[in-house]
């Protein structure tokens, strides 16, 4: 029935030629906006993992910060700052659900948190260094500094790999 109505209604050569031309601007029509839609998206997609890649340095940056803090807190300043350790311990939080989230291939394990927390907890009942002090070569606070400061330089090139695969 439709194919009988088609024939009819096209049976000319020019009606034909009609029917070609709408038929191929159709097709690249479409294939145009789907292109388009395609490209979009991509761009889109790339822009929003390079905003998750600045969230994610900033949160870094900002850990390793605080850490510094809690460390020196904790270990010289023998005092116990609800807030700063909450705050740490939040941000530690964050990095790794943008990791899980968007960078599942390279995970930035922000465990030492617990550690550097932990260890000086563990040292709030020792004696504190008056001021001026030299402080001695094993004090928790200068291991716990050396160690924290190797985990911000992983840390900062995993973000360096991260940057190469996703932006350039």
């Amino acid at each position: 029935m439709i194919f009988e109505w088609f024939s009819t209604m096209f049976s000319e050569p020019s009606e034909q030629a009609k029917l070609f031309t709408v038929a191929i601007s159709t097709t690249l029509a479409v294939t145009l906006l789907l292109l388009n839609q395609l490209f979009i998206r991509k761009r889109d997609r790339k822009e929003r993992t390079i905003e998750k890649l600045e969230e994610l340095t900033g949160s870094i940056h900002e850990f390793y910060s605080l850490g510094l803090e809690v460390n020196r807190s904790l270990n010289l300043g023998k005092t116990y700052d609800d807030k700063l350790i909450e705050k740490f311990v939040g941000l530690g939080i964050k990095v790794n659900t943008l990791c899980s989230l968007y960078f599942c291939q390279s995970k930035i394990d922000t465990s030492i948190s617990d550690d550097i927390i932990s260890l000086g907890i563990d040292g709030l009942s020792e004696p504190k260094l008056e001021s001026g002090d030299t402080i001695p070569s094993d004090h928790p606070y200068l291991e716990v500094n050396e160690e924290f400061h190797a985990w911000f330089e992983e840390s900062q090139l995993k973000l360096e790999q991260l940057i190469n695969q996703h932006v350039k």
